[in-house]
């Protein structure tokens, strides 16, 4: 069953009371960070609107539900990024053709649900052209027809989009909502660690564990790693960055960057609730005496520069090599 989460529960009674008073607009644009679940968010209020039962939540049982989470509903449509069929990538944008198919969908009858609705993720992804299609599908509400707009470049929508759509920001939860729903509702280890990768957005987060849980990416070996080039004369830099190199480049780079930041916090004598590696605190107070703040300062710098060339296009055999290298050389 589709979730509703906790920090969506006041947007949704905010939806409610629009819906249930005749207010809803023709439009809505949904917009927050990534990883706050905007997009969940309006699957959510699809269903809510086409349910056959609904009241305040929807069933996810009737027909409607049903068709809806098959994406098979005669008034339902979803606008994505298409995938190339030649090439088999994705599309850079959301083509016209798109939008013109939701116009002629707009004008037809409805198939027995309450509302049409037609939700368009990322909407940040229209180009000039599909833009200027929506905009005159905006302008000419058909009848009890939704849009649901998502996306976190609200800023790259063009001006007369935004105007003509009802704004529900969705913010990423406080920190500790995300640590109590990450660890109470999905039992996941090291939640603050996932979080932090993810910048904060706790349904990134738990995307992120679950597709690393079974790959048998190993921390505790890249800790180990990392401190043996940094103390160890013996370690090699190039074998090291080659045993590397099942781990996504991301996150190598953000658990070496919460490594440094632990090893700060251990030359400075910070207390171990503020580690963010508190469950290795025996590693590395073992270390602690060996630690130079000023060379580990300088590691982390550079680490924290490595990561905003992240969307440079380094081979990643280069990457892993610099970062060793660092650990090794670079302190």
């Amino acid at each position: 069953m589709m979730e509703l989460y906790p920090w969506q529960k006041q947007a949704f009674e905010r939806f409610i009371q629009l819906e249930q008073s005749e207010r809803l607009p023709h439009a809505l644009l949904l917009s927050g960070p990534p990883g706050s679940g905007k997009t969940e968010f309006a699957e959510y209020l699809t269903h809510y609107l086409m349910c056959q039962d609904s009241t305040k939540r929807p069933c996810f049982t009737c027909q409607h539900c049903s068709l809806v989470q098959s994406h098979a509903h005669p008034d339902y449509r979803r606008v994505g990024i298409e995938v190339d069929q030649k090439t088999k990538k994705e599309k850079k944008d959301i083509s016209i053709a798109q939008i013109r198919e939701l116009k002629s969908f707009a004008g037809l009858s409805q198939s027995g649900a309450s509302y049409k609705v037609i939700l368009i993720t990322p909407a940040d992804a229209l180009n000039q052209s599909s833009s200027n299609s929506l905009l005159k599908l905006l302008e000419e509400p058909q009848g009890k027809t939704i849009l649901l707009l998502v996306t976190h470049q609200v800023e790259r929508l063009v001006a007369t989009i935004r105007s003509r759509c009802q704004k529900f920001e969705l913010p990423l939860p406080d920190h500790e909502v995300s640590i109590d729903w990450l660890t109470k509702n999905h039992q996941l280890d090291d939640a603050a660690s996932w979080l932090k990768m993810s910048q904060g957005g706790p349904i990134a987060a738990l995307a992120m564990a679950e597709s690393y849980a079974d790959s048998g990416l190993d921390y505790e070996q890249i800790i180990s790693d990392c401190l043996g080039l940094m103390f160890n004369r013996g370690s090699r830099v190039i074998e090291t960055a080659k045993s590397w190199k099942n781990y996504p480049l991301n996150l190598l780079l953000e658990w070496q960057l919460g490594l440094t930041r632990d090893l700060i916090r251990q030359t400075n004598g910070v207390a171990i609730g503020y580690f963010e590696n508190q469950d290795r605190y025996d590693v590395l107070q073992k270390v602690s005496d060996r630690i130079n703040l000023h060379k580990v300062t300088v590691l982390y710098e550079y680490l924290i520069k490595l990561k905003m060339r992240a969307d440079v296009p380094l081979r990643p055999e280069t990457f892993r090599e610099e970062l060793a290298h660092q650990w090794k050389h670079g302190q």
